[in-house]
């Protein structure tokens, strides 16, 4: 695992603790744990699991309307991205 996914991971887990937040990774942005639930049941989309976490993603044309969905359920959205 590299350094910076351990540190992007690392900062995610704390600002997720209040916020719902994405990580962008490539043409999507995603989520997980309670989270990839919590997203999945209010933009309708489908829900990834492991032994170890839940996932859910959806390309970018979708971030406005899922966005707005979480919104209107009173969530805050956060938005991670890796830059070099």
């Amino acid at each position: 695992m590299s350094v910076l996914y351990t540190k992007v991971m690392s900062q995610w887990k704390e600002y997720s603790k209040k916020h719902i937040t994405f990580i962008k990774q490539g043409s999507f942005y995603g989520t997980f744990g309670n989270q990839a639930e919590i997203v999945a049941k209010a933009c309708g989309l489908a829900v990834t699991r492991t032994e170890e976490t839940a996932y859910t993603a959806f390309p970018l044309y979708m971030l406005s309307s899922c966005s707005q969905r979480l919104k209107n359920e009173g969530y805050v959205i956060g938005l991670f991205e890796f830059v070099p």
